[in-house]
This record gives C-alpha cells, sequence and structure tokens, in this order.
C-alpha cells in the first residue's frame, strides 16, 4: 500500500532549530513590539515535504498524492497558508533545513 499524502494544502515548513536560533538573537536585540514571523524560505504541499524526506533519508516508500478531502476532518481547511516575513528576513530554504535534519537523524 502507498502512503497518502495531501498535495493541495501549501504552507511554509520551518526547521524549529532554525526559529530558535533567530529567537536567540532577537532576544539580545531591542525590536520594536510587534507580531513577528520566522520561517524558512518557499513552500510546499505536505505530499512534497514527504516526499523530499523519504528521498533525504534514503527510504523507498511508495507516497500518493491524494486531495485534503480524503482525510474528513471538522476542521476548516486553507489551501494555501504559507508564511511571509516582512519585518524579519526569511531564513534558508526548508529544503536546505530539512536536508540537515536528515543528516542529524541518519547520524543519530
Amino acid at each position: 500500500d502507498a502512503l497518502q499524502v495531501a498535495d493541495d494544502m501549501i504552507s511554509s515548513p520551518t526547521y524549529a532549530a532554525d526559529v530558535a536560533a533567530v529567537v536567540r538573537v532577537a532576544l539580545g536585540e531591542h525590536l520594536l513590539p510587534g507580531l513577528y514571523h520566522v520561517t524558512n524560505d518557499g513552500e510546499a504541499s505536505l505530499h512534497e515535504l514527504v516526499v523530499e524526506t523519504l528521498r533525504l533519508l534514503g527510504l523507498t516508500v511508495p507516497v500518493e498524492a491524494v486531495t485534503h478531502k480524503h482525510f474528513p476532518s471538522l476542521a476548516k481547511h486553507y489551501p494555501r497558508v504559507g508564511l511571509g516575513s516582512q519585518k524579519m528576513p526569511l531564513l534558508r530554504t526548508w529544503r536546505e533545513a530539512l536536508a540537515d535534519y536528515c543528516a542529524a537523524l541518519r547520524a543519530a
């Protein structure tokens, strides 16, 4: 059986370690009050994220793209929920961050 993953919902995959590094620096600065978005650069569907993760980990798993409607939910779904970052510079691409994360997993 193939792993079924939604391909019609777009978001901004963001590596928690990258966010933590920015927050650590930001705490030492005197930033103006407000809402700050911190995200890795780029957008991807969950399907794209899963396929790239499996590739980087060297795993051969069949993945089938389906719509989010394949997974019944009472929650309202938004097709595009990527974050913009007007006050903070974008971090490295989500693909670069994911590659580092997967490399750390393989090394552990």
